[in-house]
């Protein structure tokens, strides 16, 4: 990707948003309180001429092979898989990576990236990144709940005299940007996008047709594992009209969405 013609919005579609929350909650177990693993994995799509990205397939990579508080070293299984990734999905490009901060405690700052984060993203030097932060809510297994929040843009530099899970360096740089934040099972989360611009990350707006859909089959009560295949091909229809995002595609989504609403007993 084109460094000079970085897109300032990351827009997950089809199945990403879901692909990277389920990964994130698989290495942070709510059945395990000792267990809080990172996941990480790679990010593929296609950027737009309006300045948008859309990611439309994610892969994970599992964990780490190891990790010291300024290193991380990953296993040569998972570098292969990231090999052959790259050379043999035709249909999207590769565009960065995500990985995961689990942690026991809601913190504001928990989805920015450490300074460690910087490090990474100036050795790989991949175009974008996204972080999922997640901690355990202790409440009761809930349906998804989310939002689009706003945020000042920030960017976010190295510092070589603090440590690696330190916050790095930071500039405001006088807008707002959009991040994803809800609770999903026993989880709060939040996911917020990334641009590497040769020695920094700067925010990125972060929003999801996927993620909005599933907001959507929430107030009308529809379930989705209750869906037939005729359904769910319905559902396809819903998520690119939410992406395309105008007056004559929204009714179209209210129409498939009234169809798919269950009949009051």
């Amino acid at each position: 990707m084109d460094i000079k013609q970085r897109p300032k919005t990351f827009q997950l579609i089809q199945n990403s948003f879901s692909t990277l929350l389920l990964d994130a909650i698989q290495y942070f177990p709510a059945n395990k309180r000792r267990f809080q693993g990172e996941t990480h994995g790679l990010l593929f799509g296609v950027g737009k001429d309006d300045g948008m990205l859309e990611c439309d397939y994610v892969f994970p990579v599992g964990n780490v092979k190891s990790r010291t508080p300024d290193t991380i070293e990953n296993d040569p299984k998972i570098d292969l898989a990231i090999t052959s990734a790259r050379s043999l999905l035709a249909t999207s490009k590769y565009v960065g990576t995500y990985h995961s901060h689990p942690n026991k405690e809601y913190f504001f700052e928990w989805a920015y990236p450490s300074n460690m984060d910087i490090s990474f993203a100036k050795y790989v030097k991949d175009p974008t990144m996204i972080i999922i932060a997640l901690t355990r809510s202790g409440k009761l297994k809930q349906e998804l709940q989310l939002e689009v929040r706003k945020d000042r843009a920030y960017q976010f530099s190295f510092n070589s005299k603090l440590d690696g899970h330190d916050l790095p360096d930071q500039v405001e740089l006088g807008y707002d940007i959009s991040y994803l934040f809800g609770s999903f099972l026993e989880y709060t989360f939040e996911m917020r996008a990334y641009s590497y611009n040769s020695k920094s990350l700067l925010n990125m707006n972060l929003l999801s047709s996927e993620a909005e859909l599933l907001n959507q089959l929430g107030q009308y009560k529809i379930k989705v594992d209750t869906l037939s295949a005729s359904d769910v091909f319905r559902l396809r229809k819903i998520e690119y009209n939410l992406r395309e995002n105008n007056e004559r595609r929204g009714k179209n989504t209210e129409y498939h969405l009234e169809r798919l609403k269950p009949m009051d007993k």
